[in-house]
């Protein structure tokens, strides 16, 4: 059935006003489609269109219009007489301007626009004053007209990845504007516009080439979202303080070395972002965001980790990996709520007492570090699922290691394990084990009991057998990895004819 006959077989059987032709390899518009005068939503998304018919103009009662991903280089006429038109989305196409007329679209809510050639806005298009959400992410605009202040209904602007380098002193007068994203424009300096922007709720001024930050900000009391990663900013100002609503603040990939007092009086704050920032110590103020529930400290030279951490009772999820911990503070056991933590690339020998107790603890990165036994309590982490200790110089295993009995994802990669607990079967929830880079010379019969076991890599060890009490695993096993063994060539093709995906 082409999609002609598709159309007039969907008219038959009622009033269509839904018509979905996306992905279709479409160059030009069927003609059936432009007889259909009940419809309200139509997807054209991913076709091969470069203009639209004449008589589209006649679909009156279009409410939805999805032409992104063709190949059009302007917007289509006949779309400028579709006055009940809602939601048009033109992204990823090859437009370069925009008609002077385009406000004939008075009903219009939301429109994207991005990922075209747009160099300029035209001063009517302000006259598009039910706009709600507008997207003109990935163009070539250097500025925006003055008259965009016109667009009071608009609640969420894009503006990503663009050449803009200030905002017009009007912008500040869009009251209803609660969203706006900037990242990836060459601005320098925070436009003073934004700075008055009292209904603001997320703003976005990633890659901004910032440097420096405006003091004032009590304009901002509703604010919740603000995102300042990849700039040059070297210090925070006091007036942070003002943020009462802020919940995430991403500040990574600065140069700031001290926050100010005023940042530890953001009670609301969720997560924080300082990764890839000069710090070189925990600072204080931190300890005093009670409601903070992620932190992301990856790379700041950090030698130590305060008692004080204790006070974020509401921590779910800890970043300290790539830093220059020798040892952690018992203090962090008193994270009740802590499921995930990162203690990657430190300088790590032990954990000591550290994790005992954080029962609610679910992943676990400690690769890449000096470990050289395994210290972990599993009475203290009844929850842990993954646990990644690869890169370490770990010799051997504990018994009470296979008490672990929620450990679904285990990675001892490029250890010392020359050999593994007889119990090691306990561990009946795994998944996946990773066991490669060793010097394992033989392997417990009991590994034949980890019945949901699927992906296991035993490469570059010593070992040359497998227990054949291991061939049960054929059944649910679906990746084994044996090469850099040397393996007996009986040995080799008996477990080729047993283990369907196997590399030797």
């Amino acid at each position: 059935m082409n999609i002609e006959e598709y159309i007039k077989k969907q008219q038959e059987n009622g009033n269509l006003t839904e018509l979905l032709l996306d992905r279709k390899n479409l160059d030009t518009l069927p003609e059936a489609v432009c007889a259909t005068q009940t419809l309200q939503l139509l997807n054209l998304e991913e076709n091969l269109l470069e203009r639209l018919p004449d008589n589209f103009s006649n679909l009156k009662t279009i409410e939805f219009l999805d032409l992104s991903e063709n190949k059009f280089r302007e917007i289509p006429s006949p779309i400028l007489s579709l006055d009940k038109l809602r939601w048009l989305d033109m992204s990823s196409n090859r437009i370069k301007q925009l008609p002077d007329d385009f406000s004939k679209l008075q009903s219009l809510e939301k429109l994207d626009l991005r990922n075209n050639k747009l160099t300029t806005i035209p001063a009517d298009f302000s006259k598009l004053t039910n706009l709600r959400k507008l997207s003109l992410e990935m163009n070539e605009l250097s500025s925006l007209p003055g008259e965009f202040s016109e667009l009071q209904h608009l609640e969420e602007l894009d503006l990503t990845e663009n050449q803009l380098t200030d905002l017009p002193e009007s912008f500040a007068q869009l009251k209803n504007l609660q969203s706006l994203d900037l990242d990836g424009n060459p601005l320098s300096k925070v436009p003073a516009a934004l700075m008055m922007l009292a209904s603001i709720r997320e703003i976005d001024l990633s890659n901004t080439q910032l440097s420096s930050l405006p003091e004032d900000y009590s304009c901002w009391t509703k604010l919740e979202y603000l995102n300042l990663s990849l700039n040059e900013i070297n210090s925070i100002p006091e007036g942070f303080g003002a943020l009462q609503s802020l919940v995430t603040l991403d500040l990574c990939n600065n140069s700031i070395k001290t926050l100010p007092l005023g940042l530890g009086t953001l009670h609301k704050l969720e997560r924080l972002n300082l990764e890839e920032n000069p710090l070189g110590h925990f600072p204080s103020e931190i300890c005093s965001l009670s409601n903070l529930a992620e932190l992301d400290l990856t790379s700041t030279g950090l030698k130590e980790i305060p008692s004080a951490i204790a006070q974020l009772s509401k921590m779910e999820w800890l970043d300290l990996s790539v830093n220059s911990l020798e040892e952690l503070p018992d203090a962090l056991n008193q994270l009740n709520s802590l499921q995930w933590l990162d203690l990657k690339q430190n300088k790590l020998e032990n954990f000591g007492n550290a994790l005992n107790g954080l029962n609610a603890l679910r992943e676990l990165y400690a690769a890449f570090n000096s470990f050289q036994s395994v210290d972990l309590n599993p009475e203290g982490l009844e929850s842990l699922e993954i646990l990644d200790l690869s890169f370490n110089k770990i010799a051997a295993l504990p018994d009470s290691f296979c008490e672990f009995e929620k450990l679904s994802n285990l990675n001892l990669e490029e250890n010392k394990l020359e050999t593994l607990p007889a119990n090691f079967g306990k561990l009946k929830q795994l998944q996946e084990l990773d066991l490669s880079d060793n010097k394992l010379s033989e392997l417990p019969v009991s590994l034949s009991k980890l019945e949901n076991l699927l992906i296991l890599d035993l490469r570059n060890n010593n070992l040359k057998a497998i227990p054949t009490e291991m061939d049960v695993l054929a059944a649910t096993l679906q990746e084994l990895y044996l090469e850099g063994n040397p393996l007996e060539t009986a040995e080799k093709e008996r477990i080729l004819k047993i283990f369907k995906m196997v590399v030797l």
